[in-house]
């Protein structure tokens, strides 16, 4: 698999999505990252939750490669109770 990355926007979604990482859904009026490349199959634009897409600053292709969405989506629940924790 080949992928040229051309841009990353944050934008705030105006329909139901899912992301790429997790599996999770990307609610209406969330934010989240919209990157757009050039892969094997022609140009595409994939989402991911903007927490998501932060734990992949430092991946390599074989990270992407192997992401698993039940681990990510662990992560993602891990730092949502740190933070309904601290609130409370």
């Amino acid at each position: 698999m080949t992928w040229t990355s051309i841009r990353d926007e944050t934008r705030k979604s105006r329909k139901p999505r899912q992301c790429i990482l997790c599996e999770d859904a990307i609610a209406v009026g969330e934010t989240y990252v919209a990157r757009t490349g050039i892969g094997d199959d022609g140009r595409v634009t994939v989402a991911m939750h903007v927490d998501c897409e932060g734990r992949t600053r430092d991946w390599s292709i074989d990270d992407w490669e192997s992401n698993d969405a039940y681990e990510m989506r662990g992560l993602r629940e891990e730092k949502k109770s740190e933070s309904d924790y601290r609130a409370g």
